[in-house]
């Protein structure tokens, strides 16, 4: 899945309005907000 969205994210997320998504689920974030808030959870090694 990983691989799909990074080569075709335009196909993947163009019919999907990201509006939709936060009204039904106002705690949504973004990667970079998750990613900021996990990444002391991410290990490295």
């Amino acid at each position: 899945m990983f691989q799909f969205t990074c080569e075709f994210n335009e196909a993947f997320c163009g019919p999907r309005d990201p509006s939709v998504a936060r009204s039904l689920n106002p705690a949504l974030q973004t990667f970079e907000t998750w990613l900021a808030r996990n990444k002391n959870r991410i290990p490295l090694s």
